[in-house]
């Protein structure tokens, strides 16, 4: 997915993982990388994205099952 962010205080997103593995980036507003998480069953499993962060998804598993 194309970093984005939500412009509004309304749009916070929490990631739910059911299955497989994902890694969340979060950037500032000039691309550099703030901080990565990775999202696997048994391990972190939620991630909240604040309003007006730029982030971005990567699936790093064959199968995937989330629910933002």
């Amino acid at each position: 997915m194309q970093p984005h962010n939500h412009p509004d205080m309304e749009k916070a997103e929490d990631i739910h993982l059911i299955r497989g593995e994902l890694v969340v980036i979060f950037f500032n507003d000039k691309g550099s990388i703030l901080s990565t998480f990775t999202l696997r069953k048994d391990h972190l499993e939620k991630v909240s994205v604040p309003s007006f962060t730029w982030h971005t998804y990567i699936i790093s598993s064959n199968r995937i099952a989330a629910n933002p």
